[in-house]
């Protein structure tokens, strides 16, 4: 059997080999070091905080007693990523600090009771804290009691809420409105 040999040969638009131009081979050669430089520029660049994640609270509730509050905190890590959640337990009227990693709940993508983005907590008696929502695609009870101002607050989940007190949210048709 004779040995076959890969000969380029002149053909329209430029030399080819098995198929191939000079000129596509180029364009997949530049497109993959491209896309290589463009990853090692997000990388160090993230580093340097160009792709920041933005935290903004969306939500606080009081305790009964009026020495805690319970505090929604919105993340958002732009166009492509889904919208994430955190609650956070502090004494009353202190900020937040969405990135120490002192979470009691978090959820992404979830909807809350009355049809918007996000997690509703509701306090259902001085030491418990219920965090409603409708749907989300994660839900984590990330600590079930939290010891904060010389008490321990139960923290509890309550997916599938719907509220009894007022009537279903509808779009434009009548028919009820379904999250997005």
């Amino acid at each position: 059997m004779a040995e076959r040999r890969l000969v380029p040969r002149r053909v329209r638009g430029g030399t080819t080999v098995e198929g191939v131009t000079r000129a596509a081979a180029l364009g997949l050669v530049l497109g993959v070091v491209g896309l290589f430089a463009f990853r090692a520029y997000a990388e160090m660049n993230a580093f340097a905080g160009a792709f920041e994640v933005s935290h903004t609270e969306i939500a606080r509730v009081t305790d009964p007693t009026g020495a805690l509050d319970a505090v929604v905190i919105e993340s958002n890590g732009g166009a492509t990523t889904p919208f994430g959640y955190g609650v956070y337990l502090v004494p009353h009227a202190r900020p937040v600090d969405a990135r120490d990693g002192s979470a009691v709940a978090s959820f992404v993508s979830a909807w809350r009771p009355d049809s918007a983005r996000g997690v509703r907590p509701r306090w259902a008696g001085p030491d418990d804290l219920r965090v409603e929502y409708i749907e989300a695609r994660s839900a984590m009870l990330d600590r079930r009691a939290v010891s904060l101002g010389g008490r321990t607050v139960q923290v509890r989940l309550a997916g599938d809420v719907v509220y009894v007190d007022r009537p279903p949210a509808t779009g434009a048709t009548g028919a009820p409105a379904t999250p997005r």
